[in-house]
């Protein structure tokens, strides 16, 4: 794997990527790398691009007058920037919402679109005092925005709002939510029926003397779901994955099960599923995204860490009784190269695992090949048992990391987007953004 490296990166001619060839049934055994391109051979969407793993989302698509879909990113300058990608025209148009922002891929902004075909975008600096949000004034456009509206200050000075995911509910008239990372590493929360006024940030999920990693992800319409672990991944606490997801004002357990009503907050993970127990195995576990499974059923990705140098991908699903846990593939060391003494260095920081949440079946992940990270597909046509492969990058000089599929795609795609380039942590990378 290239640590370290500083060279500028070499910006290839652009080239829509191919369908990535056969599918072999994963036998722990290896791929043919031949049948993806090398990551810089695929569609550049910007030159220059990162965002993190977690928060979101970062890209989406809408049908409505247009066929568009919208991505978001921070690049190596901070400035905030949008796009869409029209899929009739081939149209790539982007747009500045802030120059000179803040230099961490954390605080590239999340997408939400309202039900009015209008594109909103939330963001913050890492650990932020100010939540910040615009809307475009034009229906499925991004030319001319709102101005620059808070959702109330942070009444921290220790820790603000980080990981920012904004929710919008059709079933609650378009209520929104939006959810982060705040004093004590709780997740907390906010609440607004017209994004003016937003009710006080409240704490949502809390474990005393724990700072635990939380997944959030909604359907859109009823559901919010929750994977969390029970500690910190990264400072020895045990790393156990848990689920819980909030739905008519409760939140519940994937039977249903009562945990707490949205008045008797916060919850702490111990009191949700206990999709799996890092006390038995001894290796702690970070989740990385959560959706409604094929079935209906909610299904997790997540990976362990047998070592620093030995991160291993996992895909979970409630079965309507009890959780699954099947373990997918060895996904090699972490990706950044870091620097000595760097308090952003994460050594549980994968190359990435996300879910497709129109079709779940389908899970992009990022691995070390070779030296180099790559991107698979892999396929489950019976809920897990056993696994398609495909490769979507092979043979690549630089590492292809941080896999997003944007919500609702449709089926012509573009299906995958990704960072490909040097990275060494948040605030100091090298990458241009692909997409399949």
């Amino acid at each position: 794997m290239r640590r370290g490296s500083r060279a500028v990166m070499a910006v290839c001619a652009v080239a829509l990527l191919a369908g990535c060839a056969s599918q072999q049934k994963h036998d722990g055994i290896g791929l043919d790398r031949d049948t993806g391109l090398p990551g810089e051979a695929s569609f550049t969407v910007t030159p220059d691009g990162a965002w993190s793993g977690f928060g979101g989302p970062r890209a989406l698509y809408h049908e409505g007058e247009h066929r568009r879909t919208y991505v978001t990113w921070v690049n190596s300058v901070g400035d905030l920037r949008v796009l869409y990608f029209d899929h009739d025209t081939g149209e790539k148009v982007k747009k500045t919402l802030r120059e000179g922002f803040e230099t961490d891929d954390r605080a590239a902004p999340a997408l939400v679109m309202r039900s009015d075909d209008r594109l909103a975008i939330f963001y913050s600096g890492f650990r932020g005092r100010w939540l910040l949000h615009r809307t475009a004034t034009r229906r499925e456009d991004i030319s001319v925005w709102g101005f620059e509206s808070d959702v109330g200050p942070y009444p921290s000075a220790s820790l603000g709002y980080s990981r920012a995911v904004p929710v919008q509910l059709s079933d609650e008239d378009g209520r929104f939510y939006v959810f982060w990372r705040g004093a004590g590493f709780a997740t907390y929360f906010r609440v607004s029926d017209n994004r003016v006024n937003w009710t006080e940030p409240a704490r949502f999920i809390y474990e005393e003397g724990a700072h635990p990693d939380v997944t959030v992800t909604s359907d859109g319409v009823s559901r919010i779901h929750f994977a969390m672990t029970s500690g910190s991944s990264g400072d020895g606490r045990s790393g156990s994955i848990y689920y819980a997801r909030y739905e008519s004002g409760s939140v519940v357990r994937a039977d249903g099960a009562r945990i707490a009503d949205v008045d008797a907050l916060p919850f702490a993970p111990s009191a949700c599923d206990l999709v799996y127990d890092a006390s038995l195995t001894g290796t702690p576990a970070r989740t990385w995204d959560v959706a409604d499974g094929p079935d209906g059923n909610p299904v997790i990705v997540y990976a362990t860490f047998p070592s620093e140098e030995d991160h291993v991908y996992w895909y979970a699903r409630w079965n309507g009784t009890r959780w699954e846990n099947r373990e997918l593939t060895h996904a090699g060391s972490w990706f950044a190269s870091g620097r000595p003494g760097s308090r952003y260095v994460d050594t549980h920081l994968s190359g990435g695992i996300t879910l497709d949440h129109s079709d779940p079946s389908s899970v992009y992940l990022s691995r070390e090949i070779d030296g180099v990270f790559e991107i698979e597909r892999w396929v489950t046509d019976d809920l897990g048992e056993t696994w398609s492969v495909d490769a979507i990058t092979s043979n690549s000089r630089w590492n292809n990391v941080q896999p997003v599929v944007p919500r609702n795609h449709g089926p012509d795609g573009p299906t995958l987007l990704w960072m490909n380039g040097s990275y060494s942590d948040h605030i100091e990378f090298m990458t241009s953004l692909r997409m399949k």
